[in-house]
């Protein structure tokens, strides 16, 4: 599934959907998002050494 096949399912929209696509293997779904290091939530968490935060990880 691509992201526009993914917001026909799922409610979240930027910059809370948290998923580029989705593929299912095995009956069981697989979801990917490419990390740029521009992303919101690594600004400020921490300055010049960014980690994305463990509620984010939790949504991902």
């Amino acid at each position: 599934m691509n992201r526009h096949e993914i917001e026909q399912i799922l409610p979240h929209r930027p910059p809370m959907l948290l998923l580029d696509e989705v593929e299912l293997v095995d009956q069981q779904a697989r979801g990917r998002i490419t990390i740029s290091g521009n992303e919101y939530f690594l600004q400020g968490h921490f300055p010049n050494n960014p980690v994305v935060p463990g509620v984010i990880l939790c949504e991902m």
